[in-house]
């Protein structure tokens, strides 16, 4: 009777041992695929990240110009070093540059709303 309890339970503990791997394996391959989708659309945002902004822009400047009808400016892209801070300038002299910029996106964004109402008017 010792020998079938035996071969019973060794024979349990492969099945459960072979179902076990199998649905390491199975989790395995979920995990992989989930992970080679993830980096394929990663690397299409990367790569269309412009495209993509310009198209929200403009959804969302035509979506406030039929909603309230007001003028939408378009907003000036920044530059990279806006957004991390050059080793060669000091802090001083970076909140000057970035006072500097401010200042001139301003005049832009400006000049541009003076030409759209001129439009407008014409």
């Amino acid at each position: 009777m010792d020998t079938n309890k035996d071969t019973y339970y060794s024979r349990n503990r492969e099945r459960i041992l072979e179902r076990s791997t199998k649905a390491y394996r199975e989790e395995q391959q979920r995990i992989m695929e989930y992970q080679r989708n993830y980096f394929s659309k990663a690397k299409w945002r990367e790569a269309h990240r412009e495209e993509t902004r310009e198209k929200t822009r403009q959804a969302y400047a035509e979506k406030v110009m039929e909603e309230e009808g007001r003028v939408v400016v378009p907003t000036i892209k920044r530059s990279d070093w806006y957004l991390t801070r050059p080793t060669a300038l000091t802090d001083t002299e970076y909140r000057r540059a970035k006072i500097a910029r401010r200042l001139q996106i301003n005049e832009q964004r400006a000049e541009q709303f003076k030409k759209m109402l001129s439009e407008q008017n014409v």
